[in-house]
């Protein structure tokens, strides 16, 4: 199958472009300030200097790698390394959950996506022995990806739905969210724009909830581009107006106003 060039958040660009210039620029307005992002790096670089727990030192280690995997995987990937050697060394599976899984989207993020399910999969079964709900569902969305990736609609669908039963019974809105989003993005790909549009407008249903506005603006930009595609710009530029509408209340009119 051919592997989707777009993933998840579909910022409409193209439908954009073409019916509301002005919110092309929301495709760039959610990701953090290079200088917050460079300020947690070094917070958490003091911080793991000064850390006596080992357990204290392998979770920061595997925060930082995190942090750094959009800045510099190799160094993302030698402290997920570091922190799962200390992790398996004295037994702490948290820890070793959490680094298989950044070990993981750093092989996603460099297209080896084998790799990725391999360290997505033992992360997965660690948390089901410990019993954490919470990260078997991340595990599993992790999984998904990784075959929306390789196109494989039917297997990311399995996944997402693993996932999304989990965190009904979490109750966890934001997961749920995430996850329905995640479950319109397959039938996106797959030409179903009915059940994708379902699932981006519960997305914004749940989003709406917890009052993530930015996550709502992306849900927007998806379903205003499933309606540029299917050549109905009047629904197009009223779903990019709203979506408009609540970037400015967030106070992003100097970006706004760029386009």
């Amino acid at each position: 199958m051919e592997a989707p060039k777009k993933l998840f958040y579909f910022i409409g660009v193209k439908a954009a472009l073409k019916y509301c210039k002005a919110l092309v620029i929301l495709s760039f307005l959610y990701f953090p300030a290079a200088y917050s992002q460079n300020a947690r790096i070094e917070k958490l670089l003091k911080a793991i200097d000064a850390a006596t727990a080992d357990t204290t030192r392998a979770e920061l280690m595997n925060d930082l790698s995190y942090q750094l995997q959009g800045i510099d995987p190799v160094k993302a990937m030698d402290y997920a390394e570091s922190a799962l050697e200390l992790s398996a060394k004295i037994n702490y599976r948290d820890g070793k959950a959490y680094s298989l899984t950044n070990l993981a989207n750093i092989y996603s993020n460099r297209g080896d996506y084998k790799e990725a399910l391999e360290y997505h999969t033992m992360a997965l079964q660690i948390r089901k022995e410990k019993g954490d709900k919470q990260g078997e569902g991340k595990s599993l969305l992790g999984i998904g990806n990784i075959y929306l990736l390789l196109g494989n609609y039917n297997k990311a669908l399995e996944n997402y739905l693993k996932a999304l039963k989990i965190n009904e019974e979490l109750k966890s809105k934001h997961d749920m969210a995430f996850c329905v989003n995640n479950i319109g993005a397959v039938y996106y790909y797959q030409g179903n724009y009915p059940k994708a549009l379902e699932c981006w407008n519960q997305a914004v249903t749940y989003y709406e909830e917890i009052g993530e506005k930015d996550e709502i603006i992306s849900c927007f930009n998806n379903i205003g581009n499933i309606y540029g595609e299917q050549n109905q710009p009047q629904k197009a530029l009223e779903v990019f107006r709203e979506a408009l509408k609540l970037s400015t209340e967030m106070g992003d009119k100097q970006s706004i106003a760029a386009a």
